[in-house]
């Protein structure tokens, strides 16, 4: 799975799950939690969502708090571990 496609996609389930209304714009650099306002009940539809997405356990990568503090580190993550198929 290609870099882009992973960020096509995860910016999408940012973007549908978050409670405020963003565009896809550029989240590089920011915090889900912090910067982007995701409140517990979207943080966590949100999770499960990149968790059934690209077939990844966040639980599992023993950093859960870590990897939403970090749009940068939860893509790379994604890119590590995700898949789609």
């Amino acid at each position: 799975m290609e870099k882009e496609e992973i960020k096509k996609l995860l910016n999408r389930l940012i973007v549908n799950y978050s409670p405020e209304k963003l565009s896809l714009e550029s989240f590089e650099g920011k915090s889900i939690v912090e910067d982007l306002d995701f409140d517990s009940v979207s943080l966590m539809q949100l999770v499960t969502e990149i968790e059934e997405t690209f077939h990844v356990s966040l639980d599992e990568s023993g950093s859960l708090l870590e990897l939403l503090d970090s749009y940068d580190e939860l893509l790379e993550f994604l890119i590590r571990e995700g898949r789609l198929h």
